[in-house]
């Protein structure tokens, strides 16, 4: 069985060759030391072959993980979970921006959407070929971060004032954070070909943080044919 490295699409025969390939080919600024940065967040300098030793049986470890855990799966539920998440932030959002600055260009489009993230959908809506859909389908996950900044004293904040909340969430912060975290996640799961493998904690991240948002968004009603409908004017 050959494994690939997932940067330079090296094959090596055995799983100790490819880990410490990956370290090795880090001790010069490139692709390989990006992925790892990226990967592995925590790691420090690897100057040394003893720390690049290190990281090696870490990356291993993690090759090893998967194998038995049948990564196949792990990445379909991950998927199914962040897929979750995803949509009912969406929603949650919007429902609540309507409900504070209204529908239409003007309400809540206008007043509860940063311009820059406004002006990027209207990009992303004009490079879609086919099927194009209103122009909130456009935000992602740190477009809705953003989107949360902005309007926290005036829609947010009050939900996280009861206490099933905060055994999910602290605070304003760690919400903001696992939202980073979530992207990330969803860039491991979409993008396979630059990570080799998910973090070990992140399915069980996922779960932990879907089962709060639920809390987090249980004021909101199922979405009306109004806020799936609307759409920005051009």
């Amino acid at each position: 069985m050959r494994y690939i490295c997932p940067i330079c699409h090296s094959p090596y025969w055995n799983r100790w060759n490819l880990a410490m390939h990956i370290v090795n080919q880090t001790t010069r600024a490139g692709e390989h030391n990006n992925w790892l940065k990226t990967t592995y967040p925590d790691v420090g300098d690897l100057s040394s072959f003893k720390q690049r030793l290190a990281v090696a049986k870490m990356i291993l470890q993690d090759m090893e993980y998967y194998n038995e855990q049948n990564l196949e799966d792990v990445i379909i539920n991950m998927y199914r979970e962040v897929r979750k998440i995803e949509i009912r932030l969406h929603e949650f959002i919007r429902a609540k921006l309507i409900d504070l600055y209204g529908g239409g260009e003007e309400g809540w489009w206008q007043k509860g959407i940063p311009e820059k993230i406004r002006k990027n959908c209207a990009v992303r809506r004009e490079e879609e070929k086919l099927d194009r859909q209103d122009l909130y389908s456009y935000t992602d996950l740190i477009d809705l971060k953003e989107i949360i900044e902005k309007n926290w004293s005036q829609v947010f904040s009050q939900y996280f004032e009861c206490a099933p909340v905060k055994s999910y969430f602290e605070d304003k912060g760690d919400l903001l954070e696992a939202l980073n975290r979530l992207n990330a996640i969803r860039n491991r799961v979409m993008h396979p070909i630059r990570y080799l493998y998910p973090e070990k904690g992140d399915l069980e991240f996922l779960k932990w943080r879907s089962d709060g948002l639920s809390v987090f968004i249980k004021w909101v009603a199922p979405p009306t044919k109004r806020s799936r409908s609307w759409k920005v004017a051009l």
